[in-house]
């Protein structure tokens, strides 16, 4: 229901419950091995806006990185979910095992492929020289990197690959020290094998073209997004040998099995950093504020502007109706002028006559 390869060594009191047996846990149980995939969460999560923000997606390495980063980012909340109730005293149950299960392996194992596919990408991409060959490639790429994951994880369903232990509250997977442990080895060992391989594979294609590729700017950019499959090796390469091991049912020692643990759920937070570190990211980044900003001034212009023709017009009105009064009021003025005037004329005969 979960990848084993994640949080092996959460509780030691867990793991050395039984002599004849390995129990792993596949959630943290405690914030210090919460760290790692709280970083990678956090970290996919915020290049993951701001490049949906740039509206990368339109390109098609845009969307490979749009749903690598995603995936990354949903395998860390399964963490972050399972964690946070875990400390909160929430029960789990089966059902609550299967949906995290499905949510953190689906994940885990798209971020596998699409890092894989970023080795293909590169290596066609140096091929034929062109950026736009990647296009024809890309229903390809969602059936292996989006489809395969969540059929592979349904599969899981059907197995005792994950269950549920009342007694600690988890969702744990038992290797049985001594035997082969199959479910483990073709759920987990298998994909990232395959992964690792293909990655080597691409990469050694296309090593010999390399020199002359980071000779130039856009280069040097293409190349950064070859370092996905090189994140996928270093991180998971360990945890894969500690995994067979395990699935082979050898004991580790404890710090073994923690430091290939960590590395692996640094994945994510990599992941984000070699995207999120590049000068197109950055340019972007930096164009996209430098626009914010100015809209800003520019709204903030043509409101100051839309004040002042206010206060203008309103000073208009108030003039014309103050020129309005006056000539209201002169016009009174000489019609009295006028009155009296009359007035003065009737009385005047008057006066001569007496």
């Amino acid at each position: 229901m979960q990848t084993g390869l994640a949080d092996l060594p959460f509780n030691d009191s867990i793991i050395a419950q039984a002599a004849e047996r390995i129990i792993i846990p596949f959630f943290p149980t405690s914030i210090t091995y919460m760290i790692c995939p709280l970083f990678s969460f956090t970290a996919a999560g915020i290049v993951l806006v701001i490049s949906l923000k740039q509206r990368i997606y339109k390109e098609p390495l845009g969307k490979m990185i749009i749903f690598l980063l995603l995936a990354d980012f949903l395998f860390g909340s399964s963490k972050v979910i399972a964690y946070f109730g875990y400390i909160f005293g929430q029960r789990k149950s089966p059902m609550i095992c299967s949906i995290l299960n499905i949510l953190s392996h689906t994940n885990l194992m798209c971020s596998f492929f699409w890092a894989t596919l970023f080795g293909h990408a590169f290596y066609v991409i140096i091929d034929s020289s062109r950026t736009e060959v990647v296009k024809k490639y890309m229903k390809t790429y969602f059936f292996v990197a989006i489809l395969l994951p969540i059929l592979h994880s349904i599969g899981t369903e059907f197995t005792t690959y994950t269950v549920y232990d009342e007694n600690t509250n988890t969702c744990i997977h038992t290797v049985v020290v001594g035997e082969v442990d199959w479910q483990y080895i073709f759920f987990t060992d298998t994909p990232l094998f395959i992964c690792c391989c293909l990655s080597l594979y691409w990469y050694t294609k296309t090593v010999r073209r390399l020199k002359g590729l980071i000779a130039n700017e856009s280069g040097k950019e293409l190349l950064t997004l070859g370092l996905y499959p090189a994140i996928l090796i270093v991180c998971w390469g360990p945890m894969l040998v500690t995994s067979l091991m395990l699935s082979f049912g050898h004991r580790l020692p404890q710090w073994v099995t923690s430091t290939a643990q960590a590395l692996g759920q640094l994945h994510g937070f990599f992941d984000a950093a070699v995207y999120g570190g590049s000068k197109k990211f950055a340019r972007d980044l930096f164009k996209g504020l430098c626009r914010c900003w100015e809209k800003k001034k520019r709204n903030e212009s043509d409101s100051s502007n839309h004040r002042l023709t206010e206060d203008a017009t309103r000073l208009q009105i108030a003039l014309h109706e103050r020129e309005e009064s006056r000539l209201k009021h002169s016009v009174l003025d000489e019609n009295k002028s006028i009155i009296s005037a009359a007035l003065l004329q009737k009385k005047t005969p008057s006066l001569l006559f007496s």
